[in-house]
């Protein structure tokens, strides 16, 4: 009885002692997370050494099927460690940066096809994502973000944080009667209009390019500078292409060098500054000309954009008289800006689009009394009619027509149009109207009675 007890007791321990030994063993495989992994970009993972390990005493080793093998031994990264005749990782080349091995390893993996096939790659979807089940070594972590490149010593779990920084544009507009930059504007058909697109560059930003796709109604110009944090860039770090030149159906993109880039510092400003014309295909009001900025960055690629809108006015001018309104055909007019008459082509039957080369300065009203001016900026114009209706009086001064930047047009009943009345005017006597006959057949009629009298009188006398 007492031999049954012992034994159970015995039994008890082992088994206590077994479950601590479980408990308490090193692990054998890791993980790795990568905290708040961006959407839809990809994270590879690539092993550049092998770890055994014991407390704080880590021995790395670099197998010799490795495909990391001649980049540390012969390659570039020789010069980050020293790999002794037993594959042993002995020693940190002091002064050098990780930062900048991660950079050189990920350079020679991309282009290294075995390398390529040996790394683990998984895609993020906005949250943590796990690399686990992994043997411990030295890991190197890849993004198609941009150059996130962590290196961590996989010993049980460890955590890298997503570094990178996805880079933002802001795209603006030069108004012209203020010089103001903002995402809106008005101009003339012909006027030339000035762009500002402002790239914010984020943290591990390596590949970046920026294109520019307009509506028909603007024709690209040109690029006129490029600075970084108001300091001019060198051409040479950059590439400006357009029309079929162009990698995507857009008016004109820039690719920045990618040495360029990586050498700036997070959060620098990259303000890119262009010109466009407004066109005769320009939209009238409506929803204007757009032109938007997009920025392509990251390996997959990614897009970011924003946009500006141009718009572009007109007015009516209605010649009537009468409370009626009934519309007057025969008046002409011009239009000035500042005093100097504007020049129009006739594209439909009483319509007129601004035109710099156009041949019409004056316009003549038809039985409809309208005419429509096309293509106009904001702004003060003068309304001056050179010739009136037959029969109705000319007006004596010019109409000052102002059109808001909102498109308000005064002054304007409804819909825009400046209403001109002409009356005309009384007529005056003239030596053939009834009056002047008037007067002398009534004056003839007294002539005759006063000469009836004289001879009456005259009889009568000599009779007595």
């Amino acid at each position: 009885m007492k031999i049954t007890k012992v034994l159970s007791i015995l039994m008890v321990i082992a088994m206590l002692l077994s479950v601590a030994t479980v408990a308490f063993a090193d692990p054998t495989t890791g993980s790795i997370t990568v905290k708040a992994a961006s959407d839809n970009e990809d994270y590879t993972i690539y092993k550049l050494f092998d770890l055994t390990y014991s407390g704080n005493n880590y021995s790395y080793t670099l197998d010799d099927n490795s495909p990391w093998k001649a980049f540390f031994t012969t390659g570039a990264g020789n010069q980050y460690v020293t790999v002794d005749a037993n594959n042993n990782v002995v020693t940190w080349t002091e002064g050098k940066a990780a930062a900048d091995l991660a950079a050189a390893a990920i350079a020679y993996a991309k282009g290294d096809d075995a390398i390529k096939a040996a790394g683990t790659t998984k895609t993020g979807a906005g949250a943590d994502l796990v690399f686990d089940n992994l043997t411990f070594g030295y890991y190197l972590v890849d993004s198609t973000l941009g150059a996130l490149c962590a290196l961590n010593t996989n010993a049980a779990d460890v955590d890298v944080d997503e570094k990178n920084v996805e880079p933002t544009i802001t795209k603006e507009v030069q108004e012209d009667s203020n010089n103001a930059w903002e995402t809106q504007n008005d101009a003339a058909i012909g006027e030339t209009v000035n762009f500002k697109a402002t790239i914010n560059i984020g943290k591990g930003a390596e590949l970046l390019t920026m294109h520019d796709e307009m509506d028909d109604g603007l024709t690209y110009g040109s690029v006129t500078q490029i600075t970084l944090n108001g300091q001019p860039v060198a051409e040479a770090n950059y590439t400006v292409k357009s029309g079929a030149d162009c990698d995507d159906d857009c008016d004109f993109e820039i690719v920045f060098a990618k040495d360029y880039i990586t050498s700036l510092a997070e959060n620098s400003a990259l303000v890119v500054e262009y010109t466009a014309t407004v066109n005769e295909n320009a939209v009238i009001r409506g929803t204007g000309n757009q032109n938007t900025a997009k920025l392509q960055y990251g390996e997959k690629p990614n897009f970011t954009e924003d946009t500006t809108t141009t718009y572009v006015w007109d007015f009516d001018v209605f010649k009537y008289t009468g409370n009626e309104k009934t519309p007057l055909a025969g008046a002409t007019f011009t239009l000035s800006a500042s005093g100097t008459p504007l020049k129009f082509t006739e594209i439909e039957e009483n319509k007129y689009k601004l035109d710099k080369n156009g041949a019409v300065t004056s316009f003549t009203t038809d039985a409809t009394g309208t005419i429509k001016f096309i293509g106009l900026d904001s702004g003060t114009y003068q309304l001056t009619e050179t010739v009136a209706p037959t029969g109705y009086n000319k007006l004596g001064a010019p109409i000052n027509v102002t059109i808001a930047n909102t498109g308000v047009v005064t002054p304007a009943e409804i819909d825009n149009t400046v209403q001109v009345e002409n009356k005309t005017g009384s007529e005056l006597p003239d030596t053939g109207s009834i009056g002047t006959i008037i007067f002398y057949v009534i004056g003839g009629v007294l002539f005759v009675a006063a000469l009836v009298l004289l001879i009456t009188k005259k009889r009568m006398g000599q009779a007595q």
